[in-house]
């Protein structure tokens, strides 16, 4: 084992930016069972946190080679994320997102409320 580092409470989903990696927690600080309480947090390769930002419940992350895609289970969208953070869009998709991958071009989405998969 190289090294265990913090990462929220619950940490369930990670993905990697090809620097940094991004971990999505089911309850991040501060979580008090509202839809807020969850964060996505990134570590250095040291395992430094750099930057914890809050989401809705249940994130999915995963890198499309630029920027940092959020799959929100608790409200039906997914959450384009720059390098620093910040919010580039939010896009509807179906019911209860939990899971989500590039496949080179697009985004896909697993939805888990409505068995379906939607394509960004």
């Amino acid at each position: 084992m190289l090294g265990t580092f913090p990462a929220g409470s619950g940490p369930s989903g990670i993905a990697f930016d090809g620097t940094n990696m991004w971990i999505s927690s089911s309850a991040g600080a501060g979580y008090s069972g509202s839809n807020t309480g969850s964060a996505v947090t990134e570590l250095s390769p040291t395992g430094a946190t750099l930057h914890t930002f809050s989401v809705g419940l249940y994130p999915a992350v995963a890198f499309d080679g630029t920027n940092m895609w959020v799959a929100i289970s608790t409200n039906s969208n997914v959450t384009e994320l720059s390098p620093t953070g910040a919010t580039l869009g939010t896009f509807p998709v179906g019911n209860a997102p939990r899971g989500i991958a590039f496949d080179g071009t697009h985004m896909w989405v697993a939805n888990m409320g409505d068995g379906t998969v939607t394509e960004l």
